[in-house]
């Protein structure tokens, strides 16, 4: 089937369909705005084509086209939004995400990024689709197409830079407005918009803290999300969550510096802003005559578990019993001591489905004030359990105080091992080791896939090897088809096609048709034999392997003129190409008073194919100024 011509006639099959299989050559005319004879002679063509059938009174369209007019519909306009799934779209239907946690668009560094991913963008194009999902009719935002109908908005879920490099682009002029931009459409929610669009910048580390802690207040006013919620969510821990949200306390400047990049004069670390923070908010605790002995308990005990475990380093953390083994007067006395920031209870644990509690800094030193009269030193053992017998004995008296002090353990109960899980601390532990597990398969199965692949390549590559030891004996090829090396040249990818060192496949005249990173993506052999496969169907060798390196081996420089005198308007027989680029070099070389390899002169294709060039429009004319190191 003739896919072209389908698609230049979607009108007229359109209309077919539409008036049905009676329609009479007048009326199509009519309803295409035709001339009768030529459309005569265009059904004609397209029933040779298979495109339309005729029968006596009757002309209908073959199924085999009907994909092509949806095609054609689309990129027309004339259907409705596509659904889920990778399509084009232009880049004025794609509206910026005012979701995005990202708030340093301004920031110089972020220009800086901008440029270099517009420029790599105009040189390899977009690699990567945009993420969009269809948003609402906007009054004041309409984009129509050629025939002016309105065209459907969507809004960006992911890729905003490459989306800000295309419009700058756009703007300057390098890239079309009406060249269309690959994108995957998605549906989602405004909530898994925002989790998809943070997990892009985290993956990428792009967020600053303070880009952070908004997105964290944002799942809190909007969704209503709690501390634990937004850590699961994040894969942080809760009080990473808390203190981030401590940050929007800070100045409005303090927080720009914040996204200054670390190198700046004027960047605000986290350490730094804690300090401010709490410069600004000082801890206010209470008088020890003030606070419940209860409270004191909590600390004090909690403390000497950390010491007798090692964990008093400046950091205290202990592992306790869930929430159903304290009494009410011990669980308001904990959610006391959390509210004013000295303790910190969380779990289960995602990965242990265990429980802890961690006493901050601050409260040791205020335990340390409350009880300067006890000697030694703060975070021991010996002075910790002095503590603990002295609040023992305010509060029971001094035969309970000794009791407990003779077994070694603790009043509180829920600090006393071993610890069972809570029935939520199962299940989170059972997901974790599910998760494990799954986690384990797949690393066995993509090791096993990577054996195997690498196994198949090998394989591949010595055939490879086989296959070009055969190919370089030949001296020409039949072309299966003489249009092809026209539909390259075209393109502006000019057949013969090779192969860089690097990985990369460059045209005849030097372009760059896949990029030295998506070569080291794919099969080594693989695409050695898509490039040889395509020039042998157009008739040509492949050339050697072109080196990447500032100095080529002086056979591959001499051969990369050769080819390009075979490339040139004033074709030269392959044995005359040769001599012909040998004396062009000599002649260089002279008239320099060089040896080839000299630096600063980079010796590669560029530069071979320059000097065929300047020859043959000189005819024979050298000019060694084309050489010196301003060049």
């Amino acid at each position: 089937m003739d896919i072209q011509l389908a698609f230049q006639n979607a009108d007229v099959l359109r209309a077919i369909i539409a008036a049905g299989p009676g329609i009479q050559l007048g009326q199509l005319a009519a309803d295409t705005d035709r001339d009768q004879s030529n459309l005569r002679r265009t059904i004609e063509r397209m029933e040779k084509a298979g495109i339309v059938a005729r029968e006596p009174g009757s002309l209908t369209v073959a199924d085999a086209a009907l994909p092509i007019i949806a095609a054609a519909d689309i990129a027309e306009g004339k259907a409705p939004p596509p659904p889920a799934g990778f399509t084009s779209l232009f880049h004025a239907q794609i509206a910026p995400d005012p979701l995005n946690p990202r708030r340093d668009l301004d920031s110089e560094e972020f220009k800086e990024q901008l440029d270099e991913l517009r420029q790599d963008i105009l040189q390899n194009g977009l690699l990567q689709n945009l993420v969009v999902r269809l948003a609402e009719p906007c009054a004041y935002v309409k984009v129509l197409d050629d025939s002016g109908k309105e065209l459907p908005l969507y809004r960006l879920v992911s890729g905003e830079r490459r989306w800000r490099a295309l419009h700058a682009a756009i703007a300057d002029g390098d890239w079309p407005d009406d060249r269309p931009v690959p994108v995957q459409i998605i549906e989602t929610d405004d909530l898994g918009h925002r989790l998809r669009a943070f997990a892009e910048n985290k993956q990428r580390r792009d967020l600053s803290p303070v880009e952070e802690a908004l997105f964290y207040k944002t799942l809190q006013d909007r969704d209503g999300w709690t501390t634990e919620q937004i850590a699961e969510q994040a894969t942080v821990s809760q009080r990473q969550v808390q203190l981030r949200l401590q940050l929007l306390s800070l100045s409005e400047r303090d927080q720009q510096r914040m996204s200054l990049p670390k190198e700046h004069p004027d960047h605000l670390s986290v350490r730094d802003a804690k300090k401010k923070l709490q410069v600004a908010k000082p801890v206010t605790l209470a008088k020890p005559s003030d606070r419940p002995a209860i409270e004191r308990l909590i600390l004090a005990e909690t403390l000497l578990k950390c010491a007798r475990e090692g964990n008093s380093d400046g950091y205290y953390k202990t592992e306790i019993a869930h929430d159903n083994s304290r009494n009410i007067v011990e669980g308001e006395a904990l959610a006391s001591l959390k509210a004013q920031s000295l303790v910190y209870p969380s779990g289960p644990d995602l990965q242990t489905g265990r429980h802890s509690l961690q006493v901050y800094y601050a409260a040791r030193n205020w335990l340390k004030e409350a009880y300067r009269d006890i000697e030694g030193e703060p975070g021991s053992v010996e002075y910790l359990s002095a503590v603990v017998t002295s609040i023992l004995i305010e509060i029971f008296g001094p035969e309970e105080a000794a009791a407990v002090t003779t077994a070694g353990t603790y009043k509180l109960s829920w600090l006393n091992g071993p610890f069972e899980l809570s029935e939520e601390g199962k299940l989170r532990l059972a997901e974790s080791e599910a998760r494990k597990a799954k986690q384990e398969a797949e690393a066995a199965e993509r090791a096993s896939e990577s054996k195997r692949l690498l196994a198949a390549g090998a394989t591949a590559q010595a055939i490879m090897e086989e296959v070009e030891a055969s190919l370089a004996t030949r001296t020409e090829f039949a072309a299966v088809d003489g249009r092809l090396a026209l539909v390259m040249e075209t393109a502006e990818a000019p057949l013969p096609w090779g192969m860089r060192a690097d990985g990369a496949v460059v045209s005849a005249n030097g372009s760059v048709v896949i990029t030295g990173k998506l070569g080291a993506e794919m099969s080594n052999a693989r695409l050695r034999a898509m490039v040889a496969g395509l020039n042998a169907a157009a008739g040509l060798l492949t050339p050697p392997e072109a080196s990447t390196e500032r100095i080529w081996p002086r056979s591959a420089f001499v051969q990369a003129m050769a080819a390009h005198l075979g490339d040139g308007d004033e074709f030269m027989p392959e044995d005359q190409a040769a001599a012909y680029a040998r004396e062009t070099l000599e002649i260089m070389l002279k008239g320099r008073g060089v040896v080839y390899g000299a630096e600063p002169i980079t010796w590669d294709g560029d530069l071979a194919a320059s000097l065929v060039d300047d020859r043959l429009a000189q005819r024979g004319h050298f000019e060694p100024a084309l050489f010196d190191e301003e060049a």
